[in-house]
């Protein structure tokens, strides 16, 4: 009988750690799968300053940080600081918050959902003075993994910048997607843009 009890427990220890991996699949699963229905993560929108952390400055021509784990933007030291989803659905944070020690604001707006799985993200950047620079951002959610002290992979919920479009200084124009054919169009604003930009994502 001892020996019967102590088999079923080795048994019982050797899956654990799958049942426990497997769990934790199934709520990246599902927290990917209500992230690209409404670009919410636990009931709440995207930190701006998650957005931020994938836009280029506006003075350089490359970007910097390329990826973001979703789960270290919620309720974290590093993205932290108060931020709300105005009238116009423009998710907004000012950077002027006494604990922030910045300045200006950044906002961004998801405007869709192409057909290859990219979310469309208009940004809003303003550093302090009267200048607003907007840019199209776009961003895959996918689960990824990275290394653990153990050698074992651990799977994240990642945000990955696939691309950004400038717009200019208070672009006003209307931003328009087809997302069968996953094309995106700015529409002229008579100051940034002279014509339409339409931008056609290729697979």
């Amino acid at each position: 009988m001892h020996t019967r009890i102590v088999i079923f427990g080795m048994l019982v220890l050797s899956l654990w750690p799958q049942g426990i991996c497997a769990q934790s699949q199934a709520l990246l699963s599902r927290e990917l799968k209500k992230l690209n229905s409404d670009f919410t993560y636990h009931g709440k929108p995207v930190h701006p300053r998650a957005i931020k952390d994938l836009t280029s400055w506006v003075a350089d021509s490359l970007p910097g940080p390329i990826a973001v784990d979703v789960a270290g933007t919620f309720d974290s030291n590093r993205y932290f600081g108060d931020y709300k989803v105005q009238e116009d659905g423009r998710v907004f944070v000012d950077l002027k918050q006494d604990y922030l020690d910045d300045i200006g604001w950044f906002a961004y707006r998801r405007i869709g959902r192409l057909a290859n799985g990219l979310h469309v993200v208009r940004t809003y950047d303003n550093g302090g003075g009267t200048g607003v620079f907007q840019s199209l951002l776009l961003i895959e959610c996918l689960i990824e993994f990275e290394y653990r002290d153990d050698g074992r992979r651990k799977s994240i919920l990642v945000m990955r910048r696939r691309g950004e479009f400038g717009l200019g200084d208070r672009y006003s124009g209307k931003i328009s997607i087809d997302s069968r054919q996953n094309r995106i169009t700015a529409a002229p604003d008579g100051r940034n843009l002279e014509k339409p930009l339409t931008i056609q994502i290729r697979n």
